[in-house]
């Protein structure tokens, strides 16, 4: 194909009638108006009638690549001036009141006070204007907490000073296992649990044993794993005066007297006969509950006051 430039209107005619894809290799928007502006006056474009206008215009955007509206834009600059300019993008600025020097400022004012919070650092930048007369903390005198902390994100504050923090982990504590420190008072248990076993391949029960470290009170439940859905029901049983089978041992004979089933701790088949008699549901309660009625703070009060006051003495 020849030289567009050198093309005349019939020529022009023909080719935007056509189904014939035509496109130059044109690099850049300056040889792109370039070529507009050797076509437009090689055609004298201006002294065109309407129609032959509409000819060129429509060659242009096939050539070109660019939409019939753009064309016609740029033709309309080259009749105004005779030329067509690459305008400057017109982007929308906001006004920058901290520059990068105020930035630097600020990263060595955090360095020399190891970074205080915003409210602080805030008050410190007024007094170094208002109060000792330094003229370079004029503009961050005024700034505010927020747009603080917007300029320690900055480049120019990253560029002066870099803060790494290593990660730090998250300890949840689930279990501790520590001897309580009950202070003498009841309430705190150790829990023991013992693994049962498997048999045939099947995972055996948990035994957990529950003791109140002072007053040697016991109880001991069953369950199928350690998990809340099995301790929890244990537990609340524990806790609300159901049956209780515990070690005959002087401190639990004192308590409980003969209001719960007594076995040897190290005989194991009367552990055994515990549990099932715990299971069977015959121990009754009542008479626990009456003993349990007479263990009150206000009578332990009064027992270990009078206690101290005959040591005193």
């Amino acid at each position: 194909m020849q030289d567009p430039e050198e093309m005349t209107l019939e020529q022009m005619k023909a080719l935007v009638e056509s189904n014939r894809a035509v496109r130059f290799s044109i690099e850049g928007r300056e040889a792109l108006y370039s070529l507009l502006v050797r076509v437009l006056k090689k055609q004298r474009y201006t002294k065109l009638s309407r129609e032959q206008r509409g000819i060129v215009r429509g060659f242009l955007a096939k050539v070109t690549g660019r939409s019939r509206a753009q064309i016609t834009r740029l033709i309309g600059q080259w009749i105004e001036g005779r030329t067509i300019q690459a305008k400057p993008p017109a982007r929308r600025q906001f006004p920058t009141r901290y520059t990068a020097e105020d930035a630097a400022l600020l990263a060595r004012l955090d360095a020399a006070h190891e970074e205080l919070s915003g409210p602080a650092v805030k008050r410190i930048l007024r007094r170094e204007h208002e109060v000792f007369g330094h003229l370079e903390y004029q503009r961050l005198a005024g700034i505010s907490v927020s747009h603080l902390y917007n300029l320690r994100r900055s480049k120019a504050y990253r560029k002066v000073r870099v803060r790494v923090e290593p990660t730090r982990a998250s300890q949840v504590r689930i279990g501790e296992r520590r001897k309580p420190e009950p202070l003498g008072k009841p309430g705190y248990f150790r829990i023991d649990t013992v693994h049962q076993g498997h048999q045939d391949g099947r995972p055996g029960l948990f035994h957990i044993d529950a003791v109140d470290t002072v007053t040697q009170w016991q109880v001991v439940g069953c369950v199928e794993t350690i998990s809340e859905r099995h301790l929890l029901p244990v537990l609340e049983a524990m806790a609300a005066g159901v049956p209780v089978a515990c070690s005959d041992i002087p401190p639990l004979r004192e308590i409980a007297r003969s209001t719960v089933h007594f076995f040897d701790p190290l005989n194991d088949r009367e552990i055994q006969d515990a549990l099932l008699l715990l299971a069977s549901g015959k121990i009754s309660t009542d008479a626990a509950e009456r003993r349990a009625a007479q263990f009150t703070w206000e009578k332990t009060a009064r027992a270990t006051l009078d206690y101290l006051s005959k040591c005193s003495s």
